[in-house]
């Protein structure tokens, strides 16, 4: 167990009662480079989905574009249940009723948390953007290498290799995908002791 949170009040989705929240996981995290290489590449203007002449940059663009449209993988954890599930007695109807069966709700439940940014982040790996470079060799021509740098904020429920082939395979083998500063999330606490 960590400190945990504050002691929350006006939570989202109406909920007034004031509650501790005492953190049994936490997310791990790590950097990622992705890096594209060219030489000789098309101008922007001339490359096409026919024309495979990418530039370094063009090719990192479009990996971030295809990494922007595949998220990880959404999880409702038994953590993220028990918590949702001490909240029934303190919200309003039809929330109560979804609280109180989220064994039965768990798809349309996993949607919801899914198209917000703070909800989703309990229930995926977070890829977050925090750096993007380009190089020419004079700086006069097209740049022959880009870097993109992303870091990760690793779910509990994920392992580095899984995160780390799900970028591979959404960027493709074109792009080099490295990992560095890592530390892996702590095995959840059992919360039902």
């Amino acid at each position: 167990l960590d400190e945990g949170g504050a002691i929350m009040e006006d939570l989202p989705m109406g909920i007034k009662t004031p509650f501790a929240m005492v953190a049994v996981s936490e997310k791990g995290w790590a950097t990622v480079k992705l890096k594209a290489t060219a030489t000789g590449a098309a101008p922007a203007a001339k490359a096409t989905k026919a024309n495979s002449k990418l530039s370094a940059p063009q090719k990192i663009v479009k990996a971030l574009a295809a990494l922007e449209k595949s998220p990880t993988r959404s999880t409702i954890t038994g953590q993220l249940e028990g918590m949702l599930s001490s909240f029934a007695p303190y919200v309003e109807e039809p929330l109560r009723t979804v609280f109180k069966n989220i064994k039965l709700v768990k798809p349309v439940l996993k949607k919801v948390l899914e198209t917000n940014a703070d909800t989703a982040a309990m229930i995926r790996t977070m890829i977050t953007l925090v750096d993007i470079d380009a190089k020419s060799e004079n700086g006069k021509r097209i740049a022959t290498e880009a870097t993109a740098t992303l870091r990760l904020r690793i779910a509990p429920q994920d392992s580095l290799d899984y995160i780390v082939d799900h970028i591979q395979k959404v960027v493709g083998e074109d792009i080099e995908v490295t990992t560095e500063d890592v530390s892996l999330p702590p095995r959840i606490s059992d919360h039902n002791t």
